[in-house]
């Protein structure tokens, strides 16, 4: 499940990617400049506002001037990534498999959010930073992002229906997920 669930969040961004460079080469040869919608490979990001920021430049410019700023912006962030991802749940289609996938992103953002805050505060983060157990720590925390983004995507798929089964799975092929983890590391820190 683990492997099936990475490929479909990779297949989802090489279909993404040609679409968007497709569409920016028509507009360059028209002679108007567009910005570029996919800035990294979702692989390279170890965090979930990273991954947002490079996923689709022109809807994260226009949630941040016109949804992120106004609702109070990193006063009130871990609020209000749960209204944003509503909205854009909601934007993708009426269905409960996308308020699926906004609540599964909004947990997974608002996890990162704790952990980062929690960290900036610790005694831990001038001991490590810049140790290369740091960067191993990093290198794991941005797996585990990727593998909560393939959960996330999952849920697009399978909705609130078979909730139990889903959770089952994902948690019962727990070795596999792990396997996977470790090849995953093994990319991002050698990548």
């Amino acid at each position: 499940l683990s492997f099936t669930a990475f490929w479909v969040l990779t297949f989802m961004y090489l279909k993404f990617l040609c679409i968007w460079r497709t569409t920016r080469l028509w507009s360059v040869l028209d002679g108007i400049d567009v910005s570029d919608n996919m800035k990294h490979c979702v692989h390279n990001n170890c965090t979930f506002v990273g991954f947002w920021k490079s996923w689709h430049v022109s809807l994260h410019e226009w949630i941040t001037r016109y949804m992120y700023i106004p609702l109070g912006g990193n006063k009130n962030q871990i609020y209000t990534v749960w209204i944003i991802f509503g909205f854009v749940g909601l934007w993708h289609d009426l269905m409960w498999r996308w308020v699926a996938w906004s609540m599964c992103n909004g947990v997974f953002f608002s996890l990162e959010i704790i952990v980062v805050n929690l960290w900036r505060g610790s005694v831990w983060k001038k001991k490590w930073e810049g140790k290369v157990w740091y960067e191993y720590g990093v290198a794991v925390g941005g797996v585990g992002d990727i593998l909560l983004l393939m959960v996330a995507n999952l849920a697009i798929i399978h909705g609130f229906e078979d909730t139990r089964v889903f959770v089952g799975v994902v948690v019962g092929q727990g070795w596999a997920s792990v396997k996977c983890l470790g090849v995953l590391g093994l990319l991002l820190w050698y990548g």
